[in-house]
């Protein structure tokens, strides 16, 4: 989450110390604001599929690859707030797994979108309709055809209302009786068609963000800004590929945090082990995955005298209050070459994933009381996150948030290269749990901890 604007503070300085970094190929598509022209080709949904009843085409994505805008229509956002958009509205689709899942304006505002193959080869993109606000007698925006505009939308006299780019306008009042009546408006639907498992989840998660007891600001928060996922607790978390992964880490996003309040604490755990995998270039088939060898194993960077580089890693947790509406708890797992003088660390590769689980509570230190927030894992990942609605019961207090976490480690070597830092943090051996914090136990290659109070950013 702290990712969203820190690494827009910091783009210059990240760039200059990524040297050599290969990043997964671009999932988001940017709409200019006239030709819209993308940036990626995404997948296509399957042939001969509709749009779900009450969604509208708005855009096409052509054969060349350029997404443009069909004309004024009016779409339902993430809060079924009606909002209009035109071809001077810029707009960015978002992927998830190849499928489209939404757009969104540069106000903020997010729309349900799903994308259908024409027969030309084309791909038509649909959103939900919605209407100009109290007026009930907008024309149909929908085409029986191609998709185009029957006629502009009309507002009553006298009323204000929001177009695309975030403008205003108002209508003057009619001096002249029309000539014609206009038609009552009405929502064209087409057939409801199954949608791929990939484009249902999507849609049942905002609808139950929608549907929860969640403040609007909470749920722009969480459907506009953040764009994660919300499992069946309610539980807001990052898969396995957002977009923040190509960027790795830097200390710097941590120092900007502040700025647009996450307020949290953190430590970081460096030790060396193993030694650095190489992986396949940018753009081959098989980007940022690991070269195996003819016998099936992994093949390693190798310095100016063919030994392999030294590997070293760094697991850092964070912990406290995101923005002004949430609470939540984080485990990264990141990587560099012990050659790279720099401290930019890289996302963990699939084989470099460890198995994580938490518990995270959060004290009232005014009566005391402890609650526990969520539970996330055990599973195997390289950012282990969660995030629910609320918080802190005293000012900037992170010792709220207890995180009770278990690290499942391939190896007891590699274990124990992690213990010598954890144990120079702070941590002692005792019995974790939320009420005996700072402390830790080992289990085979588990290691359990309880955190609190340690800060290594205080």
């Amino acid at each position: 989450m702290k990712r969203i604007i820190a690494l827009a503070l910091a783009t210059l300085i990240v760039v200059t110390l990524c040297f050599g970094c290969a990043s997964k190929p671009d999932d988001d598509l940017t709409v200019g604001a006239s030709t819209g022209t993308t940036t990626s080709s995404p997948e296509s949904s399957s042939e001969g599929a509709t749009a779900p009843a009450g969604f509208v085409r708005f855009a096409t994505l052509d054969v060349g690859g350029n997404v443009v805008v069909d004309g004024l229509t009016w779409l339902l956002n993430s809060l079924d707030e009606s909002i209009a958009i035109d071809q001077s509205t810029a707009l960015t689709a978002n992927y998830s797994g190849g499928v489209l899942s939404s757009v969104s304006d540069a106000q903020g505002n997010s729309f349900s979108a799903v994308m259908i193959p024409e027969a030309d080869g084309t791909q038509a993109i649909y959103g939900e309709q919605g209407s100009s606000a109290d007026d009930p007698s907008v024309i149909d925006l929908s085409s029986t055809s191609s998709g185009g505009l029957i006629a502009p939308a009309t507002l009553k006299p006298g009323t204000t209302n929001r177009v695309g780019g975030g403008r205003t306008s108002t209508t003057k009042p009619r001096t002249k009786t029309p000539t014609t009546v206009q038609k009552p408006k009405t929502i064209s639907t087409v057939p409801k068609t199954t949608l791929s498992e990939d484009q249902q989840k999507i849609l049942d998660e905002k609808e139950a963000i929608n549907k929860s007891d969640m403040s609007s600001t909470e749920k722009k928060l969480a459907l506009n800004l953040l764009n994660y996922k919300m499992d069946e607790n309610g539980i807001f978390y990052v898969d396995h590929q957002p977009w923040q992964k190509q960027f790795g880490f830097n200390q710097i996003y941590d120092l900007a945090s502040p700025l647009i309040q996450l307020i949290y604490g953190t430590i970081r755990v460096k030790f060396r082990y193993g030694y650095v995998y190489k992986l396949y270039p940018k753009g081959h088939e098989k980007q940022g995955q690991v070269v195996y060898d003819d016998s099936g194993n992994p093949t390693y960077e190798t310095d100016e005298f063919g030994k392999p580089i030294p590997k070293d890693w760094m697991v850092q947790m964070w912990k406290g209050r995101y923005g002004l509406v949430m609470l939540g708890a984080e485990i990264g797992v990141y990587t560099k070459p012990s050659t790279q003088t720099s401290e930019h660390y890289y996302t963990a590769v699939k084989e470099e994933e460890l198995i994580m689980a938490m518990d995270v509570y959060q004290q009232n230190f005014l009566t005391g009381a402890k609650k526990k927030l969520f539970t996330r894992g055990p599973e195997s990942h390289w950012w282990l996150t969660g995030f629910v609605p609320g918080s802190f019961f005293q000012y900037n207090n992170k010792s709220e948030v207890i995180m009770v976490c278990n690290i499942q480690f391939p190896s007891s070597e590699m274990l124990e290269a992690f213990r010598a830092p954890f144990d120079a943090a702070g941590f002692r051996r005792g019995a974790p749990g939320r009420d005996n914090p700072e402390t830790y136990t080992v289990s085979g290659n588990n290691l359990k901890f309880s955190w609190q109070y340690i800060d290594q950013d205080a």
